[in-house]
């Protein structure tokens, strides 16, 4: 079924937006954001992943970036796909956990830090790409990602930017 309350495309408060077609009934779209407190307060079995990584000395950075794409089409039908990013994997320093509206991340501040600029660049080309071959894959297509660099490549090459 259609949400018809959330409608990603039509939030103003997030870092950025794309979307292809206008109505609910047809809508791609693909939204960046940022979380904070990520991975703080997991529940059922995610609980054992962070116990399970916390053993590993792996610790969840404070604000991970959110790449969601979601596909609306007739009949009701929605696809959500969510991806989760540390920046801090691809040399951005970390940010204090602060109320999202005032980290380092929201979208007023974002740009008193290049490097979260040009990352952001980079995401953006990786998440429109891949927006892109949105319809393809949503018609079942197998081959709709078949020629997709990894994110990595997007994200540590500098060629890559827009």
């Amino acid at each position: 079924m259609s949400d018809w309350i959330d409608n990603p495309c039509k939030r103003d408060d997030i870092l950025w937006k794309r979307s292809l077609g206008g109505q609910i009934s047809n809508l791609n779209c693909v939204t960046i954001n940022h979380l904070i407190n990520y991975f703080v307060n997991p529940s059922g079995e995610f609980q054992q992943v962070a116990v399970w990584a916390k053993d590993e000395g792996i610790s969840f950075p404070p604000t991970a970036i959110r790449v969601t794409f979601t596909r609306y089409s007739s009949g009701g039908k929605r696809l959500v796909y969510a991806v989760d990013i540390n920046p801090e994997q691809y040399g951005v320093d970390r940010d204090a956990t602060t109320p999202w509206g005032s980290n380092g991340w929201y979208k007023d501040f974002i740009t008193r830090d290049q490097k979260k600029v040009e990352f952001m660049e980079r995401l953006k080309k990786w998440a429109s790409d891949v927006q892109d071959r949105m319809d393809i894959a949503y018609g079942k297509d197998p081959k709709a990602f078949s020629d997709m660099q990894s994110i990595d490549i997007y994200l540590t090459s500098p060629s890559t930017k827009n």
